[in-house]
């Protein structure tokens, strides 16, 4: 019997993480800390985030992240940090719990890896579009003006495993990371927020 139960409430969530932290770390043998739990699930930005419990007799053995950031979409939510026990995959858990969260959260979104888009597709969901990866040697990214300071600090200040570095070209700062060495455009914006200055790329990617 699969059952499941959700926490949005902020003390819930609190509660949880040494759960979830063992949870993540039987699925995937990876540590999962608190810093990266509290900026996804209790951070004001994103406070709104649900998690679901997955039950099978009464045991828990998953779970999945409903990822709710308004700047993003005030109706959508991103799915995230989905695990399976070891001892309970392939037991068609994962296709039920997609048929869940369809029920409940409506409008979903996401972005897969080649293992899980099998069976995302085969619990109905559809690809939108595929990402595509381009190369540019010239800076002209439209500034984007309706993010406020709040989340900006949130997202690239305050991010706690991917370091963000800004240029200014005069007239706004631009927002990169680094993939292997080679810089990846992310953002425009008119804020300079605290983040370390670099030179003008040479060439830059941009998803």
């Amino acid at each position: 019997m699969i059952n499941y139960k959700y926490l949005v409430n902020r003390n819930d969530k609190i509660n949880f993480y040494k759960t979830f932290k063992n949870i993540f770390k039987n699925s995937f043998n990876q540590i999962y800390n608190y810093e990266t739990y509290y900026w996804k699930y209790l951070h004001k930005v994103s406070k709104n985030s649900f998690i679901q419990i997955i039950y099978y007799d009464n045991n828990i053995v998953g779970l999945r992240g409903l990822w709710k950031i308004n700047e993003y979409s005030e109706l959508f939510y991103q799915c995230i940090d989905t695990c399976i026990l070891p001892k309970y995959r392939r037991m068609g858990i994962f296709y039920k719990s997609n048929s869940e969260i369809k029920k409940k959260f409506k409008n979903l979104y996401n972005y897969p890896n080649s293992k899980s888009l099998p069976g995302y597709l085969k619990s109905g969901w559809k690809i939108n579009y595929n990402i595509s990866i381009i190369v540019k040697f010239k800076i002209n990214e439209k500034i984007n003006t309706h993010c406020k300071i709040d989340f900006l600090n949130w997202r690239f200040v305050n991010h706690p495993y991917i370091k963000y570095y800004k240029y200014f070209d005069g007239k706004c700062y631009h927002i990169f990371r680094y993939k292997k060495s080679f810089p990846i455009y992310v953002f425009s914006t008119n804020e300079s927020i605290n983040l370390d200055i670099i030179y003008k790329p040479l060439f830059y990617f941009k998803y």
